[in-house]
């Protein structure tokens, strides 16, 4: 007996020790689960045998004064050269999360620059946002998720996003 109860304790130890659990990990998580479950299906996997996701993110509560962003980028390839970007507004309330894909962006990193192949809406602000959200995700570790677990229920998440109707 003690030997099950001992496994069981260390089975729950490694899944929670699977995410980062620090608030701003968990925030990255919430954001990544709602371009996944999102009606949009933002990153089209629901009809792919991908199974894993490999992702960066940047939190900016101050660029856009009053508004939270969370920028998740999405990487396509294996040496992070190209993918895609999201720009999800967020608001903490006591209900939850609620998170508002703003804008997305499909790009590529040359030597040089971040082009963009699928090019934002909106205009010399914006793109300079993604790109730094980029270029600053980069730096950071990248974080793998799985699908499956992206795709679970999420209490205390919402998801919306600008091609829905209000």
């Amino acid at each position: 007996m003690f030997k099950i109860a001992t496994l069981l304790l260390l089975m729950a130890c490694i899944d929670y020790a699977a995410y980062p659990q620090d608030s701003s990990a968990n925030l990255f998580r919430d954001a990544s689960h709602c371009l996944v479950t999102e009606k949009q299906d933002w990153l089209a996997v629901r009809n792919t045998h991908t199974k894993v996701l490999e992702l960066g993110y940047l939190i900016d509560p101050k660029s856009d004064p009053g508004v939270n962003h969370i920028y998740v980028v999405v990487y396509a390839s294996a040496e992070r050269s190209k993918g895609r970007v999201f720009d999800l507004r967020y608001q903490e309330n006591a209900n939850g999360t609620l998170f508002d894909v703003q804008n997305n962006a499909s790009f590529e990193i040359t030597e040089k620059a971040i082009k963009f192949i699928d090019p934002p809406l909106g205009g010399t602000w914006t793109q300079a946002h993604l790109q730094s959200a980029i270029r600053l995700a980069g730096r950071k570790t990248s974080i793998k998720l799985s699908i499956a677990d992206l795709m679970a229920p999420y209490p205390g998440v919402s998801c919306r996003s600008y091609v829905e109707s209000r």
